[in-house]
């Protein structure tokens, strides 16, 4: 059996981003020498465009001056450019105040997180298919191959999973990266993924304690139980 690379996912198509002294991916990133980048969150994207054409990108060089560690295609195949231990090129462009809350503006985003592109768009364009939106979710496969690989990355960097720590690009800069990832992202099922939380085992919990003794309680948890039920309802609505 083959030994694992370190940064490296095991089930990805491994496409290893050319090393180029003078262009975007270096094997190293300033301050930040090859393999040593401590990663602080993971950022989701949305290609707007597809997973075959990142994968040209990535391997040629000869597309935009972009890079990410990862492509995911809308089948769940898993592509990966470069050692989540190196930084790339992919989340750079800052606004002045941006949403991300663990933002030093002494540190550039590329350093300090790990790329994921998922194949697609977020709004319509005249070459392409694929618009996720509130009348189009992410295909089940995608999704389950962003969480596995975002749990994996987090992992690996000794991150907990939260909202500060999977961040779309658009909490980096919402006025040129508004739609990316889009509407559509189903942010909060893949934390609850990771995190391995059910609302409805909580619930059965809650319903199997005896309160009956304490009417207060049984109040309260009654109005708990319903919190639960109508914020099931609103990610619903979202996803």
């Amino acid at each position: 059996m083959a030994k694992q690379e370190k940064g490296w996912y095991p089930d990805a198509i491994k496409i290893p981003i050319p090393i180029f002294p003078e262009e975007n991916y270096r094997g190293g990133y300033g301050d930040v020498p090859a393999g040593q980048m401590e990663a602080k969150a993971v950022v989701h994207h949305i290609i707007s465009g597809y997973v075959t054409t990142l994968n040209q990108w990535m391997s040629s060089g000869d597309g935009p001056q972009i890079s990410c560690h990862f492509g995911i295609g809308r089948d769940g195949t898993v592509y990966q450019y470069a050692s989540i231990f190196d930084a790339t090129w992919h989340a750079g462009d800052v606004e002045a105040n941006p949403q991300w809350k663990l933002y030093d503006s002494k540190k550039n985003p590329n350093k300090v997180t790990v790329g994921i592109e998922c194949e697609g768009f977020s709004t319509k364009v005249s070459y392409g298919d694929y618009v996720y939106d509130d009348s189009m979710s992410w295909p089940e496969p995608m999704v389950k191959s962003l969480t596995e690989v975002t749990k994996w990355s987090l992992e690996q960097h000794n991150i907990q999973a939260n909202e500060d720590t999977v961040i779309g690009h658009f909490m980096l800069n919402s006025q040129n990266r508004a739609h990316d990832p889009g509407s559509a992202w189903p942010i909060q099922r893949i934390l609850d993924e990771i995190r391995g939380y059910k609302q409805t085992d909580f619930k059965e919990t809650l319903s199997q304690k005896d309160v009956s003794s304490d009417p207060k309680l049984e109040i309260a948890l009654a109005h708990l139980r319903d919190a639960i039920d109508l914020i099931e309802s609103v990610r619903a609505d979202k996803n």
